[in-house]
């Protein structure tokens, strides 16, 4: 198998990710996967690959790699400095590299994360169904300097853009949709409003398992109760009053009251805050949120026609 990339630079935590892996929570494994399936998808499609090609998932830049084989390539996600061979390159579009080449990504001055397709797709070892990285599961492993990074498959794709209305707006400071748990009943009146009307930090202790956001306190309800499965953006309130959204490398079950769910569509806007940023909610009807939802995929529809 061909290595394609040497990684002289990681960043923060860079892994390989895939859309997920699903059917396993009676294992106790969770779904994992990318933390934003439009711009993963995108990025598939621009280098040719097939939408669930496994890819690498970049947290606050700061890689660098030297390409060891022809290859194309594309980055999507916020705007940050990218460069090859100390010139500058846009992101939403393939970009054909050279054996030689050096791939930059800089420290992003606002978001997280971003996502870097590879024509052929990362090999990487599969496990119950999915290459995805999840660290508190031993599934994966993170990217060190030195990696070398191989190619699923031999791979060429022609050059392709995004076109520029189909690109994410990624705005900081709209609120995250969210759906009403039914547990929201036990929370009293004054704390749905308290919730819904204040501003929430992003605190340190975040990461793809879940954010813990540091606010209006709420008061927990108090009580025995079963556990259950946490789906994708579940709002668990614990004893000390302070939210937490579960995300992508969630735990498979908890016993915490629940607020309710950020949408699957903000769970990726969230996933771009880091620690310090600002940020609020909004409830909406789950038929709104199913809505949004069919607009999404339909949007990503009209991009990956756009791309064939």
């Amino acid at each position: 198998m061909t290595s394609i990339l040497k990684v002289i630079n990681p960043g923060l935590y860079s892994c390989v990710q895939d859309l997920g892996r699903f059917g396993q929570n009676h294992l106790g494994l969770t779904t994992g996967g990318c933390h934003d399936a439009y711009a993963f998808k995108i990025a598939n499609a621009l280098v040719g690959n097939p939408i669930n090609s496994p890819a690498l998932e970049l947290t606050l830049g700061g890689f660098r790699a030297e390409v060891l084989a022809p290859i194309t390539i594309a980055l999507t996600g916020l705007n940050v400095g990218f460069t090859i061979n100390n010139k500058n390159q846009a992101l939403w579009q393939s970009i054909q590299v050279a054996r030689g080449d050096v791939i930059e990504i800089a420290t992003p001055h606002i978001g997280l994360r971003h996502t870097l397709a590879i024509s052929g797709g990362v090999k990487a070892q599969s496990h119950f169904t999915s290459v995805s990285t999840v660290m508190r599961e031993g599934l994966g492993c993170k990217i060190e300097a030195n990696t070398l990074i191989k190619q699923q498959a031999p791979r060429f794709s022609k050059q392709k853009r995004l076109p520029a209305n189909l690109i994410p707006n990624f705005c900081q400071n709209t609120p995250l949709n969210m759906v009403l748990a039914l547990q929201h009943h036990e929370f009293s009146a004054a704390d749905l409003n308290r919730f819904l009307s204040s501003s929430y930090t992003v605190t340190g202790q975040s990461d793809r398992m879940g954010y813990r956001i540091q606010g209006a306190a709420l008061e927990s309800p108090t009580g025995a109760r079963f556990s259950e499965g946490i789906n994708l953006g579940a709002i668990q309130v614990p004893a000390d009053g302070q939210p937490i959204v579960l995300l992508n490398d969630r735990q498979t079950i908890g016993g915490y009251p629940k607020l309710g769910s950020v949408t699957a569509l903000d769970c990726a806007n969230l996933l771009q805050k880091r620690a310090g940023d600002e940020v609020a909610f909004n409830a909406i009807s789950i038929e709104k949120a199913q809505n949004l939802n069919h607009l999404a995929q339909v949007k990503l529809q009209r991009a990956l026609d756009a791309l064939n």
